[in-house]
């Protein structure tokens, strides 16, 4: 079908683009995150790695919330990365866990935080990351369980 053509080259281009490639700190204190779903999580992972459960947290929702849309263009990511750029800045905690995302996984997920915080209303980035985690874990559930 030549639109989904379209939108498929239109996104590769997107994600080919020096914009998107560019890469996102996010600094946030693994103390503060709800750490009943992040160790269930770390044991699923097979990691024991806080730093890397959240990047493939990042990863796995960010592609699934593409393959759902087929389109970057359709997320609401402007507010959000201006949300996520400015609170990276003026959050530094001692103790923090460093990681860069790229800014096409922020974008994809972006759905995912607007549908909790209407207006983009998280206050750091500890918020973001759990109801990442959360919804990552929900969707495990899932798998394990279709039932509930």
């Amino acid at each position: 079908m030549p639109s989904k053509q379209l939108i498929s080259n239109l996104a590769k281009d997107l994600t080919n683009s020096p914009g998107l490639k560019k890469k996102q700190k996010l600094t946030f204190n693994e103390k503060k995150l709800d750490n009943e779903i992040l160790n269930q999580l770390k044991l699923v992972l097979t990691t024991k790695s806080t730093k890397e459960v959240v990047k493939t947290i990042f990863t796995y929702l960010a592609s699934d919330e593409l393959n759902k849309k087929q389109s970057i263009y359709k997320f609401p990511s402007s507010d959000y990365l201006e949300k996520i750029e400015y609170i990276s800045k003026v959050n530094k905690e001692d103790g923090a866990v460093n990681i860069y995302i790229p800014k096409w996984m922020l974008i994809a997920t972006s759905e995912l935080i607007k549908d909790r915080y209407k207006k983009f209303e998280f206050t750091s980035i500890d918020e973001v990351i759990d109801i990442l985690i959360q919804s990552y874990f929900d969707k495990i559930q899932y798998l394990w369980n279709p039932q509930l």
